[in-house]
């Protein structure tokens, strides 16, 4: 039985979204067996209190909150979609049900222009005021 060019990009996907998963969870199997093995006198910085916190720092959100916000801020990134639309369509990230929030790192998301859609998979990172940077580590079309 021959694959269709579909199933191969689904598996294509399937595999790279597998690699993803597993690098963020070998990423916090060492990050927890770095902490375990920090020296004990090791100095660790503490926030500030919150009357001496800058106002223009965003405090770091509850993981649920952050996600929303993720999912929210992504949904007016379209210009992060490398296809153009098609038949007079703008693709776009139109629906919160299509954005996944996989880690503290990384995001999958399907996108499309109501003829045609793809998926992606990004990186992103919150700066030091709260903004979100993006990078499409991975796009495909449909």
């Amino acid at each position: 039985m021959k694959a269709t060019a579909g199933q191969i990009a689904l598996t294509a996907l399937n595999v790279l979204l597998t690699l993803g998963l597993a690098l963020a969870l070998f990423s916090v199997l060492r990050g927890a067996d770095r902490a375990a093995t920090a020296a004990p006198d090791a100095v660790v910085e503490q926030p500030p209190p919150s009357a001496e916190r800058d106002p223009d720092v965003e405090p770091r959100l509850p993981p649920q909150e952050q996600s929303q916000r993720l999912v929210m801020d992504l949904l007016d990134r379209s210009d992060l979609i490398p296809f153009d639309g098609i038949l007079g369509g703008t693709m776009g990230f139109y629906t919160p049900d299509n954005v996944f929030v996989l880690s503290n790192r990384w995001v999958y998301a399907r996108f499309e222009d109501g003829h045609i859609g793809g998926e992606m998979l990004l990186e992103y990172r919150i700066d030091g005021v709260g903004g979100i940077d993006w990078t499409v580590l991975y796009a495909e079309l449909h």
